[in-house]
């Protein structure tokens, strides 16, 4: 199971011991520090004192308790074994834990899902501000902008995208762009602008 898993995602393989004193205080600390329900990374937690579990402790080579192991496409692709290298567990795992943007960037995805498109643009706005390169963040945020009529910030957000993501969703939110563009100069839109600033009370 766990090979088959880490052709979805990676996994990393807590192997540990619970009768061992140098297990104790690392094994909460890496289970904090991947969590029950990460998107990139899956913890399985193997503990060698069932002898079905050792077999695979030896196969891969452990050589000393707690061990961290990395599985990728089913082979083991990075470890870290002994408790003074399990110290610095954080480091070790930062390459394969989600950043912040890319937390942001799902919150934001499953916010548009759920129409809830103010939640959307802010979570999209701040993975944006953290990662301001990244063409994935800008279609997310685009297409909350176009959702709130924030079209001005839309089409400079779409004029900033580089020639090679100009394809896919960078044609689609372009020409959902020129649209909404369009229907907000339409003569009705204008007219209901101009009665609601003459009369605004009757917007309320």
């Amino acid at each position: 199971e766990l090979i088959d898993a880490s052709f979805q995602k990676a996994v990393a393989a807590y192997f540990f011991a619970e009768a061992l004193p140098e297990c104790q205080p690392i094994t909460p600390v890496v289970k904090a520090l991947i969590g029950d329900d990460n998107p990139a990374i899956t913890l399985a937690l193997i503990d060698v004192s069932h002898p079905q579990l050792q077999s695979l402790a030896i196969q891969i080579g452990l050589q000393a308790l707690p061990a961290l192991v990395i599985f990728k496409e089913g082979r083991p692709v990075d470890a870290i074994m002994g408790p003074q290298q399990l110290a610095d567990a954080q480091t070790f795992l930062t390459p394969y834990l989600p950043k912040a943007e890319d937390l942001l960037l799902d919150s934001a995805r499953q916010h548009l899902q759920q129409l809830a498109f103010q939640q959307a643009y802010d979570a999209a706005l701040q993975a944006h501000t953290a990662a301001p390169d990244r063409s994935d963040i800008k279609f997310i945020l685009i297409t909350a902008c176009l959702e709130l009529q924030k079209l001005s910030q839309a089409s400079q957000l779409l004029s900033s995208i580089p020639m090679i993501d100009q394809a896919g969703d960078f044609q689609r939110l372009q020409a959902a762009l020129e649209l909404a563009e369009q229907a907000a100069d339409s003569p009705e839109i204008k007219a209901l602008e101009a009665k609601l600033e003459q009369t605004p009370e009757d917007g309320k």
